[in-house]
């Protein structure tokens, strides 16, 4: 994903917006929220994450995501029993004008991370009313955390094209 001056500013604004720093200047889409952060689709047609809160202990999510997208991004794509998993390009633009905020486990500015909107069923949705679809899938998520050195990939932080490769969409633990 190419670096460009409108991410950063777009970063900028939902920000300002979101922590009453200024109103907004541009035109936000929600797309979803996790525990600590939520998502919105920008006018160019990414999406950003920020944090829910400011003054919480789970500030610094999008750095620990965005570190553990720097550590995986060097691994070979992840494939088992013929479904293949690709890693999206991501992004982080911190903002230091916002000021310092004390995370559980260190200092931390604002910050937003930029990624593709990625059309796709969260493996959730994919599974029937009994659990997964067979012990395969359940196998298959496992061995996925561990090639990745996570332990939340699967159910909504994973994404299954229509092609059925996955797609995680949160690499925040």
């Amino acid at each position: 994903m190419q670096t460009t001056c409108i991410e950063q500013e777009l970063g900028f604004d939902l920000l300002s917006s979101q922590f009453g720093f200024g109103k907004s200047k541009y035109k936000w889409d929600y797309v979803d929220q996790g525990s600590y952060r939520a998502a919105f689709r920008g006018e160019d047609k990414k999406v950003y994450k920020v944090p829910l809160e400011i003054y919480d202990e789970y500030i610094g999510e999008n750095e620990i995501e965005f570190n553990n997208y720097l550590r995986i991004k060097e691994l070979p794509n992840f494939a088992w029993h013929g479904n293949s998993w690709k890693v999206p390009e991501m992004q982080i633009f911190k903002f230091p004008s916002f000021g310092e905020f004390e995370g559980s486990d260190g200092i931390y500015n604002l910050s937003v991370i930029v990624m593709p909107y990625i059309k796709g069923k969260p493996f959730d949705q994919c599974m029937d009313k009994c659990g997964a679809k067979s012990i395969i899938d359940c196998l298959e998520y496992d061995r996925a955390n561990i090639y990745y050195g996570m332990f939340d990939l699967g159910y909504e932080n994973v994404l299954i094209l229509s092609d059925g490769t996955r797609v995680p969409i949160d690499l925040q633990c």
